[in-house]
């Protein structure tokens, strides 16, 4: 990435950073105690789409010890404690 960017790309990184926020948001309301790493994945990755966009790459939601593990696999582990839960996604 060059580090000085036209006026076109970054309108382009606003409005990719406001589609972010809305997925983050998702993710943080999805979150709750009877539901697994994979129920989130879903209910932010639907929400997504239904706004007309598109994940950049595999949403990513891991709790528990998982959450360690910045490469891990979302799975079928149900979150524990609001104090341990990692997210990482992004829209385009």
């Amino acid at each position: 990435m060059r580090l000085i960017k036209s006026a076109d790309e970054i309108q382009k990184m606003l409005v990719a950073g406001q589609y972010a926020d809305k997925a983050v948001n998702m993710g943080f309301d999805a979150i709750s105690l009877d539901k697994t790493e994979t129920d989130i994945v879903a209910e932010i990755d639907f929400g997504i789409k239904r706004l007309g966009y598109e994940m950049s790459f595999e949403t990513m939601v891991l709790t528990g010890n998982n959450a360690a593990n910045p490469h891990g696999i979302p799975g079928s582990n149900k979150v524990e404690t609001m104090l341990s839960c990692y997210l990482t996604l992004a829209v385009w």
